[in-house]
């Protein structure tokens, strides 16, 4: 394999899985076709990480929609940043409010006047070491999941915690068969 157009594939870890000719037909094929995530590793190696899908979100509460936030404007870059969502709207009446997409859910912060440290939501994802891994990579800030087994009725979830800046807390949690 000539080495100048060849290149190392990496799977969240320095162990390569393969080698290939075409860097980047590979790439574009882990990251539209599969799901995968492109990102610049240590020693500026291009890595490929698998991300995790969002694919519920129940408030413990009220309503998902309606999260309360001491300032909007301080708590959205810790969504977009570590949690991967893009603000979809925002409206300022009757208070400030984000709505913010990621996947197949949506959740919304609001100026409400609510206690954040008393309400949060159950993000379920099809992955949940994934999740725990691209929330680490985009800056969680905890080396650590933590995981643990919760049952609710007849379904058991892999489960770990995140707790906003905001002071939200979010269980995410991947349904067990």
């Amino acid at each position: 394999m000539d080495s100048s157009n060849a290149a190392t594939i990496l799977f969240g870890g320095a162990t390569p899985i393969f080698r290939v000719r075409n860097l980047q037909n590979s790439i574009d094929y882990y990251v539209t076709v599969l799901g995968f995530e492109l990102v610049l590793g240590k020693q500026n190696r291009k890595e490929i990480r698998m991300m995790a899908v969002f694919k519920s979100a129940s408030p413990y509460l009220k309503d998902a929609l309606n999260l309360p936030v001491g300032n909007l404007e301080t708590a959205i870059p810790f969504y977009e940043k570590v949690m991967g969502f893009q603000v979809v709207s925002r409206k300022d009446h009757p208070y400030r409010t984000a709505v913010l997409g990621r996947d197949e859910i949506q959740i919304g912060l609001a100026e409400n006047g609510g206690d954040p440290t008393q309400e949060g939501c159950f993000f379920e994802v099809d992955n949940a070491a994934a999740a725990f891994d691209e929330l680490k990579a985009n800056g969680l800030g905890r080396e650590e999941a933590n995981f643990r087994v919760d049952q609710y009725g007849d379904t058991s979830y892999r489960v770990f915690f995140v707790v906003a800046p905001d002071g939200l807390c979010y269980c995410i949690g991947e349904r067990k068969g």
